[in-house]
This record gives C-alpha cells, sequence and structure tokens, in this order.
C-alpha cells in the first residue's frame, strides 16, 4: 500500500490527539460503560454486554500508543499510557466495589467464558484491530468499522469481570480475565503498529542510535507477543483436550444407553476428580428400569477409553411408549383406582371404591407404627386386567432405602386386609432436600433452614437419631480453600442442630463428597 500523504497523516493524528485526550466525559462514559457490562455478566445477559462495549471509549487510548509506538511521538504516548494506565485501575476497582455490595455474586457462564483466553482469542484481537487501523488510516466507513472492533474484541467486560473476581475474593477469576483484557491489548497493539507502519507513519531516523531505539521497542513487542502466546497455547490445547474428551464420553454413553424401543441418552456432564478420577453424570430416559449391573461394563469401557477411573452415575426416568401416561396422584385422601373390568352401577363403583379405602386407611395406621419415625406421604392404588394383583405404591419420606424384609411385611398386611393379591412397591424422598449455598459462603440461602424443622417431627416419635453431613465443596476454588469453606458450612450447621434441636455433636457425622461441583451444597441424612 502506498503511503498517505501529510494531509491525511495530519488527519489521522489530529484525531489520535483528541482520542487521547484526557477528559471528564471519556471517565463518565467509562464507568457507565463498566458497570452496565458488570451487571450484563451478572446477569447472564449477552446484549447488555454488548451495549457497555458500544458504549467502552478505551478502544481510543489504545491506538493512540499504537501510533505513538510507531512514531515515537511522546505527547501521545505519554498522555495514552497515562489514560490507559488510570482507565484500566479506576475500571477494576469500581467493578470489585460494586461486586462487593452486589447481592448477587454467582459465576455465570458469560463470566467464565471470559477467565479462559487462548490463541484464538489473540487472532480474533489482531484482525479487528487490523481492520480498526485500515479503516482510520483510510477514512472508509469508520463509523460502521469501530462499533464491530469494538464487540470483537471486548476490552471493557474482561477488566469487569477482573473486578469480579477481585470482589469475590477469587484471583482465578480476576487473573484471567485480566489476561484476556491484556490478549486483546496486545494483539491490537501489535496490529495497529504493523499497519500504521505500512501507511507510512515512521519515526525519524537520524543516528544509528535511533535505530537501535526503534529495533529495540519491535524486540520487545515481539517478547511481549511470545510470553503471552505461551498460557494462551496451554488453554487452547487444554479447550481440544476437553473438547476431545467431551466427544469420546458421548460416544461411549450413547453406544450403550442409544437404543431403540428401550432409552435414549438425554444429558450427561462430567468433572474431574482427585487422583486421575471422572465423574460422569448421565440422564436417560428408559421404557424400562436398567439394572446397576447393566451398567458395568460401560464404565469398565469408559475406564479404558479414557485412561482414568470412572465414577459413573446415570438416572433412569421412566417412560411410556407414545407417550407419557398421567401419573397417579399420591394423596391418602382421594387414591386412585383403574375402572372395574366389568359394567356396574355408578353407586356401586362409588361404593367398591369407598370400602377399598377404608380397608387401606385402617391398614395404613399399622404401618405408620411399623415404618416410624418414617412419615408416609400418600399412596395409590390400581388394577390391571393382566395381573391379579393390585399394585399399591407408597410414597414416604426416610433418608434410607426400604429393606425387602420390611417391604414384605407391608405388602403382608395390606393383602390381608383386602383379601386380594397385593404388590408393593415404596417410593422414597429424602427428608430433608439439600441445603444450596453461595460460592465461599458459610449461610444457606433464605428459608432453607425452615426445611430442618422435619428433625423436630422425627425426634417426637423417636429420640436417638444420627445425622450425616454430606458436603460438597464448590469446584471454582482452590482445593485448600474449598475444603476449608466447606468445613466452616459443616461447623455452622453443627452448632446449629445441637442449639435449636438438642443433637449431641457426637451424633452429627461429617464427610466429604468425593467430587466437587459448581454450587456448593450439603446434604442430610437422618438415620436411626
Amino acid at each position: 500500500m502506498p503511503d498517505l500523504d501529510k494531509n491525511e497523516k495530519g488527519r489521522i493524528i489530529e484525531s489520535i490527539h483528541l482520542d487521547v485526550k484526557i477528559t471528564k466525559d471519556y471517565f463518565l462514559f467509562l464507568v457507565i460503560a463498566n458497570l452496565i457490562a458488570l451487571i450484563g455478566l451478572i446477569m447472564n445477559s449477552t446484549p447488555v454486554i454488548i451495549g457497555a462495549m458500544l458504549i467502552s471509549p478505551l478502544m481510543g487510548p489504545i491506538l493512540g500508543f499504537g501510533l505513538s509506538f510507531v512514531t515515537e511521538d511522546r505527547h501521545i504516548f505519554n498522555t495514552s499510557v497515562v489514560k490507559l494506565v488510570s482507565s484500566v485501575i479506576l475500571t477494576v476497582a469500581i467493578a470489585s466495589a460494586a461486586t462487593y455490595i452486589f447481592p448477587m455474586k454467582e459465576v455465570t457462564h458469560e463470566i467464565a467464558s471470559r477467565t479462559t483466553p487462548n490463541l484464538l482469542d489473540l487472532l480474533i484481537a489482531f484482525f479487528c484491530g487490523t481492520v480498526g487501523a485500515v479503516s482510520l488510516c483510510k477514512n472508509k466507513n469508520y463509523l460502521t468499522i469501530v462499533p464491530g472492533v469494538a464487540i470483537a474484541t471486548a476490552v471493557i467486560p474482561p477488566l469487569s469481570v477482573t473486578g469480579f473476581g477481585i470482589g469475590i475474593m477469587n484471583l482465578r477469576i480476576a487473573y484471567g480475565g485480566f489476561l484476556l483484557f491484556f490478549t486483546n491489548f496486545v494483539a491490537i497493539l501489535i496490529s495497529t503498529c504493523v499497519v500504521f507502519y505500512i501507511f507510512g507513519f515512521r519515526p525519524e531516523i537520524k543516528t544509528t542510535t535511533n535505530i537501535f531505539h526503534v529495533k529495540t521497542r519491535f524486540m520487545v513487542l515481539a517478547l511481549i507477543l511470545i510470553l503471552v502466546s505461551i498460557p494462551l497455547f496451554y488453554t487452547l490445547k487444554a479447550a481440544v483436550v476437553d473438547l476431545r474428551l467431551k466427544q469420546a464420553i458421548e460416544a461411549n454413553l450413547r453406544k450403550t444407553l442409544d437404543v431403540e424401543d428401550k432409552s435414549r441418552l438425554v444429558s450427561f456432564n462430567y468433572s474431574a476428580a482427585e487422583y486421575n478420577q471422572i465423574d460422569i453424570n448421565a440422564v436417560i430416559n428408559t421404557v424400562k428400569y436398567y439394572q446397576e449391573s447393566d451398567f458395568t461394563s460401560l464404565k469398565d469401557r469408559l475406564g479404558i477409553h479414557l485412561g482414568k477411573e470412572v465414577n459413573l452415575n446415570i438416572d433412569q426416568v421412566l417412560v411410556h411408549r407414545g407417550g407419557l401416561k398421567e401419573e397417579p396422584v399420591l394423596a391418602r385422601a382421594a387414591p386412585q383406582t383403574t375402572p372395574l373390568p366389568v359394567k356396574i352401577a355408578t353407586e356401586d363403583i362409588k361404593a367398591h371404591r369407598e370400602q377399598l379405602l377404608k380397608i387401606i386407611d385402617n391398614s395404613l395406621t399399622s404401618i405408620e407404627k411399623l415404618i416410624s419415625p418414617s412419615i408416609l406421604q400418600g399412596y395409590s392404588l390400581s388394577f390391571d386386567k393382566n395381573n391379579p394383583a393390585a399394585a399399591i405404591i407408597l410414597k414416604i419420606r426416610q433418608d434410607s432405602a426400604f429393606s425387602p424384609q420390611t417391604i414384605s411385611i407391608i405388602q403382608g398386611l395390606l393383602a390381608g386386609s383386602l383379601k386380594i393379591p397385593v404388590e408393593v412397591t415404596v417410593e422414597t424422598t429424602p427428608f430433608i432436600p439439600p441445603i444450596v449455598y453461595e460460592v465461599n459462603s458459610t449461610t444457606p440461602a433464605d428459608g432453607q433452614l425452615k426445611a430442618l424443622d422435619i428433625i423436630a417431627t422425627i425426634l417426637q416419635k423417636k429420640k436417638d437419631i444420627s445425622i450425616a453431613l454430606e458436603l460438597y465443596p464448590e469446584a471454582s476454588l482452590p482445593y485448600r480453600k474449598r475444603m476449608a469453606a466447606a468445613g466452616a458450612r459443616a461447623d455452622a450447621l453443627i452448632k446449629y442442630l445441637n442449639a435449636k434441636y438438642g443433637i449431641p455433636v457426637e451424633n452429627l457425622k461429617v464427610s466429604y463428597a468425593r467430587k466437587s461441583v459448581r454450587v456448593p451444597s450439603l446434604k442430610i441424612s437422618v438415620s436411626y
């Protein structure tokens, strides 16, 4: 490309001088763009983040820094450096303070995606910086191109992520956000230097010393590029490895679980565990439950293929061919029965139904005493014309599974009362749902402790109970910090259970789950 004439160069330099000038309006727009970006990141809203990119005025001083780097313009260099450094410090400081004040501190997808930059981010910023500098030099479509460059390179959201990481005391997030900003900055700087040099912006070289200074600056620039590329290369390599790992897991799961007219893989996730282990959780739809032994070969094949010890957990959702059938209502006051296979009067059906319910209700009194302090929530009754036995499903709150002997006793009680064969299925739900925490917090979310009041009901029926606390630490923190946070949650809950319900400390057992999770939680199990 031919060098620009003096008038064109003068126009560009004058534009750069205006861009690097320090004004109150500049910092006002910077603060507003920063807060909008931070809110968009916390809300996980891409459109809001894009709006912040368009408002952000940071591209001006970055282009000025690139021009001064090539031309040795001391005034532009000094002004752009002061403006850039003060902009970075102000943006990070305000984002940190705002994050500390904001009640929402969850690491959203938009935040997490800006903490692991790779070489592709460097290339994107380089190409976009090139387009922005060329459009400035050629004075063509500058007003339409620069917004696109601002969106693609995104220099303000990474700084907001840096402040967010500092605000929640997570240095990994802060480091990742700043690395993305610095990557974009270096790529834009290099591309603008190249473009300005091609269009004839060069320093005045009068002596050998001047030549040495020019070479030194470009060597420093090349060294910075190399140093930045090293961590980006490893993150790109890790992303490729993770993608291949995901594809390998999915292929093996589908090979076993995608069976025509039987089951289908719905979703899966995985996370690295300690000591070369990997936890894989999958959800399948199936018309007939698999047995745990059916997954042994799948687990072994995954272990061999991945070269790791696999902890496989598969949740099965029972469905019916042709669509889901209406589930029976689990309520003692209105259990369902299927229509009788013979035509009888409505009054007879009602009388027959009420008679069955009365018999079952009388039997349930004995069953509730048998399973106490477990809580019977409801039941359903149904008949199948191809099965002479009545199917009864009992919904019971208990943390452990019922033994076959207990189910057999219940089945005998009901069969003796109804005078017909009975098949009993017991569905258990935990006494207390898992308690969820915010990252690095020891205080449960609002209203969760109220679920513990069921312990008082259990204690009325059984005085001597034990409670197991299983801790699921957050994966976003370093190992020592997440284990310390989980331990602090257990200590706080033990004090609460001891003070409010009088449960002896020796009856409260604590264990740590082998896998870390995105949202920290605590599972409570009651035994007696």
